[in-house]
Order: structure tokens, then sequence, then C-alpha cells
């Protein structure tokens, strides 16, 4: 797993009445992981390794299954007793229980963008403040996997394809309030905020068109919508 952060923040003063700022962030992070799928190791059963990654199994002295079309038999592996936990305790290609060929890798790559900016102005008789501020997010996730090995039909292969939807977001938000004095002890604030988002999550793709995809099971939640929001607002602040 690897992360890095790069940020970058610029001022600007322009007197003594107002100010100027902008800042950028940028993150990225990777991660692999890898596993392999459990087959099985019986004692008393021989293991028939084939070139496509496939794995079969027979009785010990029964006859050898039938090799796939297209592929040729690379390795056999019996297994008894006394060497159970030596053929069976770890990862290697001649394993029946993690065999190499059923191994799969996945790998997830993070990138984060946040830009804003604002302005600080005193005009004397009031002051302004504002900002925008402007995040962008992406996750990729791909995997790799032996389909043959697994036992998964060219449809299940095609459905489960190499990797999912990208998750993103994107936000954006807008403040700006201006605060006006009005006595000694009395000042009134005006105020403003729009925000819009965006969120894309694969965990809900294909529920909208298919909210029940088996019987007696429905869906009735169909992810985050895209949203725009705005709040005016005026304050009275009193000194006591």
């Amino acid at each position: 797993q690897r992360t890095g952060t790069a940020n970058l923040d610029l001022s600007y003063r322009a007197g003594s009445n107002a100010v100027v700022y902008g800042y950028y962030s940028f993150q990225s992070a990777a991660m692999e992981q890898k596993g392999v799928q459990p087959n099985s190791c019986n004692v008393g059963s021989t293991y028939y390794f084939y070139s496509d990654g496939r794995v079969a199994t027979a009785a010990t002295g029964a006859a050898a299954p039938t090799t796939p079309a297209g592929t040729t038999l690379v390795a056999t592996q019996n297994v008894v007793a006394a060497n159970w936990s030596d053929v069976c305790g770890f990862a290697s290609p001649t394993s029946p229980l993690f065999p190499d060929s059923r191994g799969w890798d996945v790998s997830s790559k993070d990138r984060n963008q946040v830009l804003g900016f604002g302005l600080r102005y005193d005009f004397g008789k009031a002051k302004l403040d504002a900002d925008f501020t402007r995040s962008l997010g992406r996750t990729r996730i791909g995997y790799t996997y032996n389909a043959a090995a697994l036992g998964m039909s060219p449809l299940q292969a095609s459905l489960a394809g190499s990797g999912l939807s990208d998750l993103g977001i994107a936000q954006s938000v807008f403040n700006a309030n201006l605060l006006m004095p009005l006595t000694p002890d009395v000042a009134m604030r005006f105020l403003v905020r729009y925000e819009s988002g965006r969120i894309r999550d694969w965990h809900y793709d294909g529920v909208l068109a298919n909210p029940m995809p088996a019987n007696n099971a429905l869906y009735l939640d169909a992810g985050p919508a895209d949203y725009r929001t705005t709040v005016v607002g005026v304050m009275f602040h009193v000194r006591m």
C-alpha cells in the first residue's frame, strides 16, 4: 500500500484591507492485494493439474479424469496422511488446496484533488468573506484471475469482467458572508452557501433498472443522487 500527498498554499495581502488566498491538494494512493481461492485436499485422492490451470481429482488408484479439450496434463499429486501438511499447507503450482492457478490479484487506485480560493475584504463599514472549494475523487478497482482454473463459465467470466465501475465524487461549495455593524453592540450578517455534488458508486449499478433481482428481494435504496442546495440567511449579532 502506497500513499502520496502534495499541498500548495498561496496568499496575497493587498494593503491592510484585502487578502486573497488559494490552495491545491493532490493525493494518490494504491493498494495491491492477492490471494488464492481454496480448492480441496483430501487424503486418499490424486490431483491432476492441467495446462490451463484447471485441477481435477479422483480417488487414488482409480482411472484418471478425462483431460479437458485443448489442454495437457502437467503434473499429478497424491495426497496421503504422511504428506498432507507438506503438499497442502501452502500455495504452490501443485498444491491441491492452494494451487497458484486459482490465485487472484486486486489493485485499487485512488486520486483525490481539492482546489480552493477565497477573499477577505474590509470595506470599513462592512467586511466580506468569500471562498470556493472544488473537490474531485476517483477510485479505480481492477482484478485478474484464471477463469478456467476457478471453474467459471464464459458467461460468468464475461459478467465478472476485469474490474468494477469507478467510484467517483465531485463536489463544489461556495460560501460568502457580509458583516455590517449597525451600532457598537449590534451587527447584521448576510450569508449565502451554494453546494452541488455528484456521486457514482458501483454498489448501486443496475439497481434502478432492476430493483428486484430475485424473488422476495427488493432494493429500497437506489444509491446517492446528484444534488444542489442553496442556503441564504440573515443573522443578527447582539453584544449584551
